[in-house]
């Protein structure tokens, strides 16, 4: 298998990144259109829901309007005092365990709540109880992302997650992430996916023996190769 950081990667990352925004600049209007980064393996992977990888990003794609909702254990007033002491910004809704199996169990609620907020957090002490809590229906739309509460520096955890994106393989051989937008440029984009392939691969069960290819593509846009597994 060819060293997946080659000049042949960064010659085809270049040119696919280009051609994609040139379809972008002339046919979308939607700066916050996402960019996926389409991920394709050998095996068939299965991981825990609840299991996802941070992918940091030279370039946030998360704007300033994302709203970001943290489950606690402790509760909901403990948390905003904790949150307020520590001089923590950037998470716009505290919600203990218990409260949402009170108010937003249900699937209207849920829906509701995914509606409302694009970015979910969760004390890790919780690991074992947000599955069966949270639900199926709930973890088809999103995953919360894990952080340790009794951290001394929560504000750098926030911002950390502010300039990363996620990946969650589940089960299958493909899947997609978020690595850009279309407001930015396409420089930001390239450097996006070239600074992020060491974490994917990293974080991709089986390593680079097990990466088939990596396309990006919009919602209305062909899929461009970055990379493709070339036989020696």
């Amino acid at each position: 298998m060819i060293l997946i950081k080659s000049q042949l990667l960064f010659s085809q990352a270049r040119q696919s990144v280009k051609t994609l925004y040139g379809h972008i600049k002339k046919n979308t209007a939607d700066d916050d259109q996402v960019v996926w980064l389409t991920i394709s393996s050998f095996n068939l992977i299965i991981t825990p829901r609840e299991k996802v990888a941070m992918i940091p990003l030279k370039h946030p794609i998360q704007t300033p309007g994302t709203r970001r909702c943290l489950f606690t254990k402790e509760s909901q007033q403990a948390t905003k005092d904790l949150l307020i002491s520590k001089k923590v910004k950037g998470i716009h809704k505290v919600i203990a365990l218990s409260k949402f199996r009170k108010n937003h169990a249900s699937k209207e609620g849920q829906r509701q709540l995914l509606d409302q907020y694009d970015i979910f957090m969760a004390d890790q002490r919780l690991l074992d109880v947000l599955p069966h809590t949270l639900g199926k229906d709930f973890y088809k739309r999103t995953t919360p992302l894990l952080i340790n509460m009794r951290e001394a520096d929560l504000q750098q955890q926030v911002i950390r997650s502010i300039h990363s994106t996620y990946m969650n393989f589940r089960k299958g051989d493909c899947h997609s992430i978020k690595i850009a937008v279309a407001g930015q440029t396409a420089k930001q984009a390239y450097e996006n996916i070239i600074n992020a392939i060491d974490t994917i691969v990293a974080n991709l069960p089986g390593g680079v023996e097990n990466l088939r290819s990596l396309f990006i593509k919009t919602s209305d846009s062909i899929s461009l190769p970055i990379y493709q597994y070339t036989k020696q």
